[in-house]
């Protein structure tokens, strides 16, 4: 399935002033074809965005509107 992928790396920051601050560390993202969100929820049993589980894409948190996600994306990207 191409519509969920895992994406690692590292999150790097410097500061010099007021006073010298570094850290680094570890992350991981997951990418989510938007278009098939509705597939997901058939394929895994740990991803959800229509119920509670233990990874979940609330829909609200996004771009809210009547439109699916995608065609909202798409109407403020033009």
């Amino acid at each position: 399935m191409n519509s969920l992928k895992l994406f690692e790396g590292w999150i790097t920051h410097s500061r010099f002033k007021p006073v010298e601050h570094k850290f680094r560390y570890h992350m991981q993202q997951i990418w989510v074809d938007i278009k098939q969100l509705s597939a997901l929820d058939d394929a895994s049993l740990w991803w959800s965005s229509r119920r509670f589980n233990l990874v979940q894409f609330k829909r609200k948190n996004y771009l809210p509107g009547r439109q699916s996600l995608y065609q909202e994306v798409c109407a403020r990207v033009k």
